[in-house]
């Protein structure tokens, strides 16, 4: 399997008055030989959704973004969510299970984390990390 780097970012970003994303992030997706390189298909995607795997930086950004969106739209009381980063390693606790993401060999981190990436132009993006 071969990858590409693309601009991800998810509709709970998308700005809804003006249908732009206020941030996209820089990130890389898996592609296969059996499809154009710009075409998706399952084996590629987590139901049809990017898996994303991004830098060290990209990934904190996101963690940060994601820890003031949680503060300023608070989650279901019942589950609790959060997200931390101890050293290299995320931590994702969801509903008292946590989660440990290690960066792989390229440093990279995957962050499909339940939620639903795709692939943006980049020019529907008002600000781009990494």
């Amino acid at each position: 399997m071969t990858e590409r780097q693309t601009v991800i970012s998810g509709d709970w970003l998308r700005n809804n008055e003006d249908r732009r994303y206020p941030i996209g992030f820089v990130a890389t997706v898996p592609t296969c030989a059996r499809h154009e390189p710009e075409q998706r298909c399952h084996d590629c995607t987590w139901n049809g959704w990017a898996i994303p795997r991004v830098s060290a930086g990209v990934l904190e950004t996101i963690v940060r973004h994601q820890c003031e969106m949680n503060q300023e739209y608070p989650q279901d009381a019942d589950v609790e969510v959060t997200l931390r980063i101890e050293g290299r390693t995320l931590i994702h606790t969801y509903d008292g299970e946590e989660y440990r993401i290690e960066p792989d060999t390229d440093g990279r981190y995957e962050v499909s984390l339940g939620w639903c990436w795709e692939e943006v132009p980049a020019e529907e993006c008002e600000t781009i990390i990494g």
